[in-house]
């Protein structure tokens, strides 16, 4: 199953919070009982480390939705610019994991300093 892509717009400095609906076979909910998540942001695929990672929680298994999260204090620490990220489940009774969302993480600066 080929990963979905969203492109994520990001307030240097501001708390951000998105929700996300995972689509499974069929455009049929992703069911995330049992799963974990875990994400990266990276500069580039090619990166050695990361960047920073979302705080993800599954908000509705049964509906394939998840929460991302990054506090302020984290999007105040990255440069504005372009950035990669992903999200992968992991069953955590069969061991299988999957890629579920790919996409650009745009980093937008702000003209007022807080």
């Amino acid at each position: 199953m080929a990963a979905g892509y969203l492109d994520l717009f990001v307030e240097q400095g501001e708390d951000f919070l998105v929700s996300v609906t995972v689509d499974g076979i069929n455009s049929e909910p992703y069911n995330l009982i049992n799963h974990t998540i875990k994400t990266d942001i990276r500069k580039s695929y090619w990166s050695a480390n990361s960047t920073a990672h979302f705080t993800a929680n599954v908000a509705d298994p049964e509906s394939g939705v998840i929460t991302l999260t990054l506090p302020a204090n984290t999007t105040q620490s990255i440069s504005s610019g372009r950035y990669v990220y992903d999200i992968f489940v992991t069953d955590i009774i069969s061991n299988t994991r999957s890629k579920v969302l790919e996409g650009i993480l745009h980093m937008e600066p702000s003209a007022t300093k807080i």
